[in-house]
């Protein structure tokens, strides 16, 4: 993969010794370049704005800088049923840890990593907090830290509200990823019940019944004629 490809698509970058007392605001704002880079990556039509607040906070005497804010952007994407257009008004919190020295680490760090080294099979999940995301070069990129989460906040199988129609589905035989779990949820109601199964058994003993008795009336109505 070429630096040009794996440069992220949005940064903004933060000096931390910017930071000079333990709280910082400011606003940041994609730029129309950014905006055409963003839209690619997203694999978007066009993405029509993009901005975030943002607040860097460092409390005294602790290596950690925790980065929050919000995210606002409006992203078109072609419906992948009809490829008419899906706008989204993405409003959307993020968050990061961040730490500028190699030299402390958390405690939770230490024994995760030390779980890993002796070949533990259930390793512990950490929050981030206890395994920041190292500052390169003296900067926090908070462009590419919202890119993260307006990844995320995208739809993943963008659809237009008049786009559905069961029966050209179903010709077509397109099943997409999210109609899975509710396909499963629906054959799972179809799933073998004992107290369905005892009510079908009592019915067909009724009904086995009701042609026996009918069967034998028609006998005997049959011998009275005889006679």
């Amino acid at each position: 993969m070429s630096e040009i490809e794996d440069r992220p698509p949005w940064s903004v970058y933060y000096r931390v010794d910017r930071l000079r007392s333990q709280r910082d605001s400011l606003k940041i704002e994609a730029l129309p370049e950014d905006l055409e880079a963003v839209a690619h990556a997203l694999n978007a039509v066009k993405v029509e704005g993009l901005y975030a607040d943002v607040k860097v906070n460092r409390p005294n005497n602790n290596h950690l800088i925790y980065v929050s804010g919000t995210l606002y952007a409006d992203v078109e994407q072609e419906c992948v049923r009809s490829l008419k257009p899906v706008h989204t008004h993405v409003e959307e919190p993020f968050e990061g840890y961040f730490t500028d020295t190699n030299k402390t680490i958390s405690f939770e760090k230490g024994k995760t990593d030390i779980m890993i080294r002796y070949g533990q099979d259930e390793v512990p999940m950490l929050d981030e907090k206890d395994d920041p995301t190292r500052v390169v070069d003296g900067v926090i990129n908070l462009g590419e830290l919202v890119m993260q989460f307006l990844t995320l906040a995208v739809p993943l199988y963008p659809r237009a509200e008049d786009a559905y129609d069961e029966k050209t589905s179903n010709e077509m035989g397109i099943v997409f990823d999210d109609e899975v779990d509710k396909q499963q949820d629906d054959n799972a109601s179809k799933k073998y019940s004992p107290f369905k199964e005892l009510e079908n058994w009592r019915a067909s003993v009724v009904l086995k019944e009701d042609e026996k008795k009918t069967g034998e009336e028609g006998k005997n109505a049959e011998k009275d004629d005889k006679k």
